[in-house]
């Protein structure tokens, strides 16, 4: 009871502090802008060969890198989607399971 009491004094201070309400504020529209980078790249990730839920995109499409063969077959210059090419962004998922 003592503890749900501190809880509710404290968010009543935090409530009445105008200066914490716009760092709340700024810290949720931070989170709701990494969530839908996380949910955008989720959505538009392919990830290379039999990985991909779309199955492989040409001949020459491999997850394990030393299967690929360095000139480019015919399929795969023809082939209308786009190529894999593994993110460095930070927090981008690897291709690997």
């Amino acid at each position: 009871m003592i503890k749900m009491l501190n809880n509710g004094r404290n968010n009543l201070m935090f409530d009445q502090n105008p200066e914490a309400k716009e760092i709340n504020a700024k810290l949720d529209q931070l989170y709701y802008k990494e969530l839908a980078r996380r949910v955008d790249r989720e959505k538009t990730y392919d990830p290379p060969g039999e990985l991909s839920k779309y199955g492989k995109r040409h001949d020459n499409d491999f997850s394990e890198i030393s299967k690929i063969s360095i000139i480019p077959t015919k399929e795969e210059i023809l082939c209308e989607r786009p190529p894999f090419l593994p993110s460095s962004l930070r927090y981008a998922s690897h291709f690997l399971p």
